[in-house]
């Protein structure tokens, strides 16, 4: 079950889930519902907020997890690990086997 409707099964409104958690501004049921579909990262403050509202049904892994699915949706570029270049890799594991090389007082590898 997903993170909105979990809240809903619980009887809260986006409205009231924004007036009971302190959520300001403009608009708070809007910017509720942006944390509560991962277009916004919901501040550690509201999370425990909700959990202590609704209960066990709903944990931190719920907003990781809402958070995620919407990056991968809409912004995977913010999710893409940069790689280190060839050469700086490969020298590294040179470096590497050489140091274990010098310890061992013999080629890594041999008897």
């Amino acid at each position: 079950m997903n993170l909105k409707l979990k809240i809903k099964c619980a009887g809260f409104t986006l409205a009231e889930l924004a007036r009971r958690c302190g959520v300001s501004g403009s608009n708070p049921a809007r910017t509720v519902h942006r944390y509560l579909s991962g277009e916004r990262d919901a501040p550690s403050e509201f999370r425990q907020a909700v959990i202590d509202l609704v209960g066990e049904s709903i944990g931190i892994r719920d907003f990781h997890d809402v958070r995620l699915a919407w990056l991968r949706s809409n912004r995977p570029d913010r999710l893409t690990i940069a790689r280190r270049p060839r050469a700086v890799t490969e020298n590294r594991n040179r470096a590497i086997s050489q140091n274990q090389e010098g310890q061992n007082g013999r080629p890594a590898g041999a008897a």
